[in-house]
């Protein structure tokens, strides 16, 4: 008996190299899901303790929500200019590493 028929699958065909993959993604599959439930909770957990502490400290819950929110869309503002002026940031970079190369190796550096 040839070692295809012998190992089938569940669905009755021959056990082939994709076949085999497809079992192995059905398996992997429920653990993503728990780990995707589990990150979740824990960002839940994360988000009723925050609320809570900042909430004790600024006098009331909604402030604190509503400053977290704020900040985040502040650091989100900084990070979009951030990444527009990324090319430039990284030229200028590179010309200041290059010339402190040029300075040291020519002496004239400290």
């Amino acid at each position: 008996m040839s070692e295809h028929i012998r190992s089938a699958s569940p669905d009755g065909l021959p056990a082939t190299p994709s076949t085999r993959r497809l079992e192995g993604a059905r398996l992997q599959l429920p653990v993503a899901h728990l780990l995707m439930v589990l990150s979740g909770a824990a960002g839940l957990a994360w988000q009723m303790v925050w609320t809570a502490e900042f909430g004790a400290a600024m006098g009331h819950e909604i402030v604190a929500v509503l400053a977290v929110i704020g900040g985040l869309v502040i650091l989100g503002l900084i990070l979009r200019i951030t990444f527009s002026l990324l090319p430039l940031l990284v030229l200028i970079g590179l010309g200041v590493f290059v010339y402190f190369l040029v300075q040291n190796a020519s002496g004239r550096g400290r």
